[in-house]
């Protein structure tokens, strides 16, 4: 296979499992946190799709010397291979697609070297981010303008991410979009904004951390790295009481669009921005019972150590983690360990059929009688 998207397409998907299981276990073991020995169980949650989950994915292009090409980098290689048809795209991302690849062979734009494409369960047309990982086209946002026109690409809203100083405009078209998620709960998604692209995988992502929150006792909970509410929303739907905090302003505008969720007794939603850190650093010690975070790709990072140098008085009594990386959950694991956090549970849910890639959702709880964490530096 050409395209190098799909590492473990050969392989059974039970099999993929156990096989992200393994490297999760050989990561936090590299770490020093020897699951197996802390009898930490780490139990599957398969995707109720093998393929055709994605309702967002990125793309790449190449309008440059030679045939244009719009597809993903090649296995092993940066070079664009063309990919007309994908089987891991959900039905209405495949057709969006479809229309899209068509207009763009037909404008070639030069400098375009890739776009994120989402779509949503009943949405009322799609959101397109042009060169995310790059500078805008040149030719943005009279780009953007054209394929806002293109009725047979359905688009509601294109972006761009221009650096500081251009005085072009960052979005043309809806701020954000909204639908429903397979189990029927609302979503929503901003202009450049992050959504879990499996949305049936992640629906049981949303219950296993509501389980793990233990939302329905009613717990006073602060969530970092809300996004646009995909976790916030049923968090506060089960009951928890919820301080939800997000770095990007346009995805808790996002999630304030959404309808208030039908909170069990006791159960409220608070939006608010603010980078995660800060938030912490002002707002450790207003006695949260349960803290939610689902952080991007590196992990928490400098977070967790803080967490874990942090009093005993000025913590929560759990975490509930959320990570896209295994890598990043080991190094996070083994941050927290020293400051006496200890897994408890640990669930991989298939978010990616197909790939190494998993999503994994662990709950810790803080040891008791633990010694002061010693204070090291990443």
């Amino acid at each position: 296979m050409r395209c190098g998207g799909c590492h473990w397409l050969q392989i059974d998907e039970a099999e993929q499992a156990a096989w992200r299981e393994r490297m999760l276990r050989e990561q936090a073991a590299a770490r020093g946190v020897d699951l197996a020995a802390r009898q930490v169980p780490v139990r599957r949650v398969a995707s109720p799709l093998a393929l055709g989950y994605r309702w967002r994915a990125r793309f790449q292009s190449g309008f440059g010397d030679g045939a244009p090409t719009i597809g993903f980098h090649g296995k092993g290689h940066w070079r664009v291979v063309d990919v007309p048809e994908c089987p891991l795209l959900a039905p209405p991302l495949a057709a969006a697609y479809a229309a899209l690849r068509a207009a763009l062979f037909r404008l070639a734009p030069p400098d375009l070297t890739g776009f994120e494409l989402t779509v949503l369960p009943g949405a009322s047309g799609a959101l397109l981010s042009l060169n995310p990982r790059d500078r805008p086209p040149a030719s943005w946002p009279a780009l953007g303008e054209r394929l806002l026109k293109e009725a047979d690409c359905g688009l509601a809203g294109v972006a761009v991410s221009p650096p500081r100083g251009d005085p072009r405009p960052a979005r043309l078209g809806a701020a954000s979009i909204q639908g429903r998620t397979p189990a029927g709960r609302p979503v929503a998604v901003a202009a450049r904004g992050f959504l879990q692209s499996n949305l049936a995988a992640g629906d049981r992502l949303a219950d296993e951390v509501v389980r793990m929150a233990d939302a329905s006792r009613g717990p006073k909970l602060l969530e970092l790295y809300a996004g646009s509410g995909f976790l916030s929303w049923p968090l506060a739907a089960a009951g928890a009481q919820i301080a939800a905090h997000e770095e990007s302003a346009a995805a808790i505008d996002a999630a304030r669009a959404l309808p208030p969720p039908p909170s069990g007794p006791g159960g409220a939603l608070h939006l608010a921005p603010g980078e995660s850190r800060a938030i912490w650093s002002a707002r450790a010690s207003e006695g949260w019972e349960v803290l939610v975070a689902d952080p991007p790709r590196p992990g928490l990072g400098t977070l967790a150590h803080e967490l874990a140098r942090a009093g005993t008085t000025a913590v929560p009594s759990r975490i509930v983690q959320v990570a896209c990386s295994l890598a990043a959950v080991a190094r996070d694991l083994a941050a927290l360990a020293a400051g006496g956090w200890e897994a408890a549970e640990i669930a991989q849910v298939d978010m990616f059929p197909q790939t190494r890639h998993a999503e994994t959702v662990v709950r810790l709880e803080r040891r008791r009688s633990s010694p002061p964490a010693a204070n090291h530096s990443k």
